[in-house]
């Protein structure tokens, strides 16, 4: 009876965080404060699971109309901006690895056998420390998460409503989630070195 329960609640949960970490395990900011998309989102390169495109979590979130089909010709495209901000790029390993290795904090392994560094002018120890750094940063703390973020998501909402911008609450929650997807395709053309 106890192995029905096991499976959905400790099991699969335990996966998705091993893979959630492993897609968007590390932070960095640019200068203006904003998350820098090619740290923030993993690419994989020579994975042994990615059948359509699947390792490519950058490709996933930053540029949606390249096909499974295209990720090489427009992986070698970012290779300049990937060597000017150090981008999360790794080599030769699954997601489930990826994420693994950066639970249990082998920050050096993974520099020294999987991190792509296309600027090639970085040592391992550079490498795991920046990669250890991005890890443990937060986006920000809890409680500004939920005092200050929350309350002003939902207050903004609230004005879109009033003021007629939005129709519902549920269309207002989609505006504001349109904006931040073009502020971050707009940043993303114009990317910065972090």
């Amino acid at each position: 009876m106890v192995l029905i329960y096991f499976q959905p609640l400790f099991a699969m949960s335990s996966f998705l965080t091993i893979l959630n970490v492993g897609f968007h395990g590390f932070i960095e900011f640019d200068r203006d404060g904003r998350l820098v998309p090619c740290i923030c989102s993993t690419t994989i390169i020579d994975g042994a699971d990615d059948t359509f495109g699947e390792d490519d979590h950058m490709a996933h979130h930053n540029f949606g109309q390249v096909s499974h089909d295209r990720l090489a010709t427009h992986q070698r495209s970012q290779q300049a901006l990937w060597a000017r901000q150090r981008a999360s790029v790794f080599k030769n390993l699954s997601v489930v690895e990826l994420g693994t290795y950066v639970l249990l904090g082998r920050f050096r392994s993974l520099a020294e056998k999987h991190y792509l560094d296309f600027a090639g002018d970085a040592g391992v120890n550079e490498i795991a420390a920046l990669l250890q750094t991005r890890a443990k940063r937060k986006e920000m703390d809890y409680a500004d998460y939920e005092f200050g973020y929350l309350p002003s998501l939902e207050s903004t909402v609230q004005e879109l409503v009033r003021s007629e911008t939005c129709k519902s609450a549920n269309q207002a929650h989609v505006h504001q989630a349109l904006g931040a997807v073009r502020r971050a395709a707009n940043d993303s053309e114009g990317s910065r070195p972090a």
